[in-house]
């Protein structure tokens, strides 16, 4: 299945990355390759597509570069979702920051490895949390809003430390 592109995704086994799995999965034609942590659940959730040529696993961590590497290596399209939400963020804010900046330090470097790095289209997730105080009446917000979290909320700052990455990189 050389001659389709192929999609890099992270986070697929959780609940964003896991309907963009799906999405991407149903259309048919990409290869796709997860990255995915070696644990029960994931084998569970990704065993069942391990017959399928279409669907590579690659079993490692978002901060470990050489996992990331695997995976965006040969990659037309990446799409960074993964990394810690809530409610993990909420109890390990300061693991939250490690991870979720390390991560998307990871997929940067990895891309611009490549030596195709201008034609590897990347996609970074943010969240409403970089913008504050979200309660109603005022559910909405634009990108162009000051960001404005709380100065303990290290998920809301790993976010906007993260998109600063991937915005300083060029992608």
């Amino acid at each position: 299945m050389t001659d389709r592109k192929t999609v890099f995704l992270t986070g697929a086994t959780g609940n964003m990355g896991w309907a963009g799995f799906q999405e991407l999965y149903k259309k048919g034609k990409f290869n796709i390759r997860l990255l995915a942590r070696n644990s029960k659940k994931n084998h569970k959730l990704l065993d069942p597509y391990s017959s399928d040529p279409s669907v590579t696993v690659v079993w490692g961590d978002l901060t470990k570069y050489e996992d990331v590497l695997a995976g965006v290596t040969g990659s037309d399209y990446v799409l960074h979702v993964g990394g810690m939400v809530s409610p993990a963020a909420d109890y390990y804010p300061e693991k939250t920051l490690k991870v979720n900046v390390a991560a998307a330090e990871n997929v940067v470097k990895a891309i611009l490895a490549q030596p195709n790095a201008s034609e590897i289209k990347a996609v970074y997730i943010g969240s409403v949390a970089q913008y504050g105080d979200r309660n109603p009446p005022y559910h909405w917000g634009g990108a162009d809003e000051p960001q404005t979290p709380a100065k303990f909320d290290m998920y809301a700052l790993s976010k906007i430390r993260s998109e600063e990455i991937f915005a300083s990189a060029g992608l």
